[in-house]
């Protein structure tokens, strides 16, 4: 015979939403659980030692006013870093504009709290060859840092002038989200290319590299 407590009530977070399945929003560890999430069009997080009672939702990126409601984050254990990438709020209207994502890393504190390592960083322009490749759409983007402290990320792109040939992409930065390279697509460029845009990033094991899925 097993005596189960009943489960706690369900806690209302705001109007929002946590993304798609190749993104990660939530932490835990020995401290507790932290949630990111779209909080009615910023995206922002909470805080809970058991799961059961809530902080408040504070916003991520709050010294810029161009973030946007969607992100990703990932955690480093041994440091108690969370890394955190966010959609722009706006995107640009032609397909040759410069697109842009936000990121900003704190360390993870034994109250809650997280104590913000860098203000909010904007990253180079995400626009590949002159207008021919651009993020169209990067609402969900995804990251992971690698054991060498480089920051990977996916974002779709899809080429000037076609429709539904989205193909995901990668590009790599700094651990302070600088220093970017130029973004690499996957999947043909042409016509024929195969949809889908949405991709996941895990990093490979003391490598310094990343796995795309």
């Amino acid at each position: 015979i097993f005596n189960c407590p009943p489960a706690p009530a369900a806690v209302s977070l705001g109007n929002g939403e946590t993304g798609y399945s190749h993104q990660r929003n939530v932490v835990q560890n020995e401290w507790g659980y932290w949630v990111f999430f779209n909080n009615g069009g910023t995206f922002s997080w909470v805080y809970s030692s058991d799961g059961v009672s809530w902080t408040d939702p504070q916003e991520v990126m709050n010294d810029t006013e161009n973030e946007g409601s969607n992100g990703s984050v990932w955690y480093v254990a041994s440091s108690s870093k969370v890394y955190v990438i966010c959609s722009p709020a706006t995107y640009p209207s032609a397909k040759n504009g410069p697109s842009y994502l936000y990121g900003r890393w704190g360390t993870l504190q034994s109250d809650g709290s997280i104590v913000w390592g860098i203000s909010t960083q904007q990253t180079a322009n995400l626009t590949k060859n002159g207008g021919k490749d651009i993020m169209q759409n990067p609402t969900y983007p995804s990251l992971c840092v690698a054991s060498d402290g480089y920051v990977f990320i996916t974002l779709p792109y899809q080429e000037a002038g076609k429709t539904n040939k989205n193909r995901p992409g990668v590009n790599r930065g700094s651990g302070n989200f600088g220093s970017w390279q130029t973004p690499i697509e996957l999947g043909a460029a042409d016509d024929g290319a195969v949809g889908g845009d949405d991709a996941g990033v895990v990093p490979i094991d003391n490598s310094g590299g990343a796995y795309l899925t």
